[in-house]
């Protein structure tokens, strides 16, 4: 595929990438991204997320960039199963952001949180509607939304984003 490099779109720059499913880690080989395998991932909800987190803490201090992806709630989306998949949002609430926004805290780093498309439990297939977006780190101020939901993401300050404009704003210093 033609796709441009990360350090050429943004120079000086790096970039790596987390994750389980073989397409993810594609985009990252073909961007030049540094693709970080870890023991025990799987792309569902048995996945290794402690090793995920103590992957990407550990390449944020080597690159400006660092995708963590976890697979399991679109899994258990497509799969129909509402419980299975309350309990992916759980985990990964409880797995990957709590010990990721602990270990960030009080430091010179911005991050986000998001899907990479919705997967609605009714369709079981993803659909092209625009995904709730939640920045934090410096100079990010709050805009007074108080829930992660595609309802109250439009409420947001952000405003509708495209996925180079959210690199920007977590690059930007």
């Amino acid at each position: 595929p033609d796709i441009t490099a990360f350090s050429e779109i943004y120079p000086g720059r790096t970039g790596a990438i987390i994750s389980a499913v073989d397409v993810v880690k594609g985009i990252g080989k073909c961007t030049g991204m540094e693709v970080i395998d870890v023991p025990g991932a799987t792309g569902f909800i048995d996945t290794n997320y402690a090793g995920k987190v103590a992957a990407a803490l550990d390449a944020i201090k080597r690159h400006d960039l660092v995708y963590l992806h976890v697979e399991a709630v679109d899994e258990c989306s497509h799969m129909g199963d509402l419980k299975l998949k309350m309990q992916a949002i759980e985990d990964f609430d409880a797995k990957i952001m709590v010990p990721v926004m602990e270990a960030l805290k009080g430091q010179d780093i911005r991050f986000a949180i998001l899907p990479d498309h919705p997967v609605p439990i009714k369709l079981r297939k993803h659909t092209t509607t625009p995904v709730p977006v939640s920045v934090c780190g410096p100079g990010i101020e709050p805009d007074g939304v108080e829930y992660f939901s595609e309802r109250q993401a439009p409420c947001g300050g952000l405003g509708f984003m495209r996925g180079m404009e959210l690199v920007e704003l977590l690059l930007k210093k």
